[in-house]
């Protein structure tokens, strides 16, 4: 029997839970179980009232439900070790813990400003696909569209598969030929 949380998943597990917990979200809390509403929420509950503790209700408990099972999944995979993100030979650990602190701040700001200007995270569209919403399903669409478009030209630049590309990795345009293989003499 395998461990459910070391092996890999099936896509069409995961393709076939998604919309069936967006669809209990809906039914159990009336509304979509994205992050962006709780963290606009308790953002907005500790603006009125910094020195209280938040409310717990559902969307405090998914904040908190996210860090604890991702916490519970590292420990039961007997893999979790804590490790700083940006190691750099001969660094102190201070500047180590530093660099790790600025990239996490600032991929969390860019997450958030990309999140915010499109209004919603990939999450709440999906909830809103199933709802039939038109916006949702344009949106998807043009995700879809952007994302073939750059895997496209991301294994063009790195030379994996594209049109013209040769075993050895290099590819050659329509007026080059492609280099010869030479064979060392003895």
């Amino acid at each position: 029997m395998t461990n459910i949380f070391t092996a890999k998943w099936p896509f069409y597990v995961a393709g076939i839970a998604l919309p069936i917990l967006i669809l209990l979200g809906l039914f159990c809390f009336d509304s979509v179980l994205g992050l962006s509403e709780s963290w606009l929420e308790l953002s907005a509950y500790f603006e009125d009232k910094p020195n209280d503790l938040p409310p717990l209700n559902w969307q405090t408990a998914l904040l908190g439900g996210i860090f604890i099972g991702a916490l519970i999944g590292a420990l039961a995979s007997n893999q979790f070790k804590f490790e700083l993100l940006m190691p750099t030979e001969g660094s102190s650990f201070g500047t180590k813990f530093m660099r790790t602190a600025i990239a996490m701040v600032g991929g969390g700001f860019l997450v958030m400003v990309g999140s915010q200007l499109a209004g919603e995270v990939p999450f709440g569209q999906l909830a809103a696909a199933i709802q039939m919403a038109p916006g949702a399903w344009l949106y998807i669409a043009s995700f879809i569209v952007t994302a073939v478009f750059l895997s496209i030209l991301w294994a063009q630049k790195s030379g994996g598969g594209g049109k013209g590309a040769s075993k050895s990795g290099a590819s050659a345009t329509a007026g080059e030929a492609a280099p010869k293989k030479t064979t060392p003499r003895k």
